[in-house]
């Protein structure tokens, strides 16, 4: 019902991808040898900086990738929202390091600039007094997917002089995707703001890939383990989603295009007015 709400198995009438559509996903990296995923994965690109270790791999960006491109129509698993594609894992914290990403942020979005990269997922950012990842984005040509953040905060005010980033950084070619449910209502968690978050995707309730292997996670309950997840982390990976299947369709499509296409076409939803810039909630096939 959740695919069905976002119109995109209306989309998958249209196109279900293509392998020559690359989209990154910095996170804290990805069973990429996953059944459901191994033939959408590229590569894992490891990004290393003072003061950590290779980090270890955490379930956040499985869970990730599983909502852009788990295989679909295999008899297994779930479903990503477009079946073919070639991701690539840009592996830039552990989950223990979630808290000051910064430094891992900007060489995964340098890596993306490097490799020509036209679609990047971002399920996570800082709250910071300035924008740390300005420099690195005046670089990056493509579409930047960010979660909005997950701090019930209004983001054209900001809260105690910091706002989110890379979220509400000032680039036309990044896209914040707030977190709403099925029946479409923002998350209390969710940030929101009528001139600093694009459009909301449905992030509360859903089931992905986990990074054993399994689905998160058929036996067991609690924290990382536990069976659906909320959260913008999981309402970005649908718009990305939709973007690789755009850019499937039109190879030719720039990210502020890209952008557009999913803004413009996004579901008008009363609640949303005043609270997001589309006053609206994702609709793949509409994009």
């Amino acid at each position: 019902e959740m695919y069905e709400r976002m119109s995109i198995p209306e989309a998958w009438d249209i196109t279900t991808g293509s392998s020559s559509v690359k989209v990154g996903i910095i996170d804290s990296g990805v069973n990429i040898s996953h059944p459901d995923m191994t033939d959408n994965f590229l590569c894992e690109h490891k990004v290393t900086y003072l003061g950590f270790a290779e980090p270890s791999t955490t379930p956040h960006g499985s869970f990730v990738a599983g909502i852009i491109g788990a295989k679909g129509n295999n008899s297994i698993g779930v479903a990503g929202v477009c079946w073919n594609v070639s991701m690539i894992s840009i592996k830039v914290i552990d989950y223990g390091s979630f808290d000051n990403p910064i430094s891992g942020i900007i060489q995964g979005i340098n890596y993306a600039t490097a490799q020509r990269l036209p679609i990047v997922n971002l399920s996570m950012g800082v709250y910071s007094d300035t924008d740390p990842f300005a420099d690195a984005l005046k670089n990056f040509d493509g579409l930047l997917v960010c979660a909005a953040g997950n701090a019930s905060l209004d983001t054209d005010q900001g809260r105690d002089g910091k706002n989110a980033y890379p979220a509400c950084s000032d680039f036309d070619n990044v896209i914040s995707v707030a977190n709403c449910n099925i029946d479409d209502e923002l998350d209390p968690s969710s940030n929101y703001g009528a001139n600093s978050v694009d459009i909301a995707a449905i992030g509360t309730g859903v089931m992905s890939t986990h990074f054993d292997g399994t689905y998160a996670h058929e036996s067991k309950g609690s924290g990382y383990y536990k069976l659906f997840h909320t959260g913008t982390s999981y309402s970005a990976p649908f718009v990305s989603g939709t973007a690789a299947l755009l850019l499937s369709k039109n190879p030719n499509l720039t990210a502020v295009e890209l952008k557009k296409a999913i803004v413009d076409s996004a579901d008008h939803i009363p609640a949303f007015e005043g609270k997001l810039i589309s006053e609206g909630r994702l609709n793949a096939y509409a994009a």
